[in-house]
């Protein structure tokens, strides 16, 4: 299940998958998934485990780079990784 909807000047993308092998949502790219100055992100979610890592919500960039964001967890820590427009990445 997905939705999208707009107000004032925030646009909100909301999403629900059921668990399991493979479970996952995608959303079609569009231009208000790449935000200029600010970007909200928000999850619940229950892990099974902490080890490794576990992307929660994820924007990459083509192969050959690019902007694009990442939050999930690493080894039992939340992180957020974003890539600006010359791949440089901020973790």
């Amino acid at each position: 299940m997905c939705a999208m909807w707009a107000h004032g000047e925030t646009t909100y993308i909301s999403a629900a998958f059921a668990s399991g092998p493979g479970g996952g949502v995608q959303i079609a790219d569009a231009a208000v998934l790449n935000p200029a100055n600010e970007l909200t992100l928000a999850a619940w979610v229950r892990v099974k485990g902490t080890a490794g890592e576990q992307p929660i919500v994820a924007k990459v960039g083509s192969p050959e780079g690019g902007p694009g964001y990442r939050f999930g967890v690493r080894d039992g820590s939340l992180f957020a990784d974003i890539w600006d427009n010359t791949n440089t990445q901020y973790s």
